[in-house]
């Protein structure tokens, strides 16, 4: 991008938060500025784009902005690495607080795959110190992520996620935790494939509900039959029973007791349809 370009998202970004008193809007088009200086490789612009970007997020509350706030601080610090040290470490912490807090928060929520991605990004920045006991966390989640796969039937997807805590693992040490996950591979090597499994009772339930369907066909049918029937008999009953000194239809069938009879059969084949 041209240079005027990136400061006229800066100004945007001006705009937004100093007159509008719109943060988030202000947060996106500085972050836009942030990454365009990047492009440009002016760092200093960049980072001072990024941080009016952060600051401004930190004013949002009305919108979760956990995705911006990560796109703020990473730009934030790929400027800083071009500057002074004190503002990278200044970053680099912040940023590692931010991506650690982030992903105790997934791994609460039990978004195991999503907390391990954090905590190997919080990875990377960390320094030495700090690196493998945050590996160690993202390992914890592969593993238990793992465990959520094997539990629904998904060996592969298992088998491949344990693989990569394995190689989490090489990176750092920690043979007792490499044995660990050994075992796990191995015991799921001898799990045999539930897909099948899970197919025919997929097919069982379709079944199911396409014979619901026809019963319940059946049944309005049925319901619709005796509605009529019910109209047909009110209609019947409210004409008199005698016209000009003969009885009518309706009362001669009375009279015989059929037309009860009639009505009863009527609805015990009504009953019998609706089982």
């Amino acid at each position: 991008m041209r240079m005027d370009e990136c400061e006229e998202f800066f100004k945007e970004g001006e705009k937004s938060s100093f007159l509008k008193r719109e943060y988030y809007v202000a947060a996106l088009s500085y972050m836009r500025a942030a990454e365009c200086f990047l492009e440009a490789k002016l760092y200093k612009r960049a980072y001072v784009a990024a941080m009016r970007s952060i600051e401004c997020l930190e004013k949002t509350r009305s919108v979760d902005v956990s995705d911006e706030y990560e796109r703020a601080f990473e730009a934030a610090y790929e400027a800083a690495k071009f500057l002074d040290e004190k503002k990278l470490v200044s970053i680099r912490e912040r940023f590692l607080s931010f991506l650690v807090g982030s992903a105790s928060n997934l791994e609460l929520s039990k978004d195991y795959i999503g907390a391990a991605e954090k905590y190997m990004k919080a990875a990377e920045i960390a320094d030495k110190s700090k690196r493998s006991e945050i590996l160690v966390k993202a390992v914890r989640c592969l593993e238990q992520a793992a465990e959520m796969k094997m539990r629904a039937g998904k060996r592969e997807s298992a088998l491949k996620l344990l693989q990569r805590a394995k190689e989490l693992l090489l990176k750092f040490g920690g043979d007792d935790s490499i044995k660990r996950i050994d075992q796990k591979h191995g015991a799921l090597m001898g799990v045999p494939e539930v897909s099948l499994v899970l197919k025919v009772r997929e097919e069982f339930y379709k079944s199911l509900g396409r014979m619901r369907e026809e019963i319940s066909e059946r049944v309005d049918k049925a319901i619709d039959e005796l509605r009529k029937m019910v109209s047909s008999v009110e209609d019947s009953a409210g004409k008199l029973l005698v016209v000009d000194g003969e009885p009518t239809l309706f009362e001669r069938i009375r009279k015989k007791g059929k037309f009860f009879d009639k009505l009863g059969y009527a609805i015990l084949e009504i009953s019998a349809r609706c089982r």
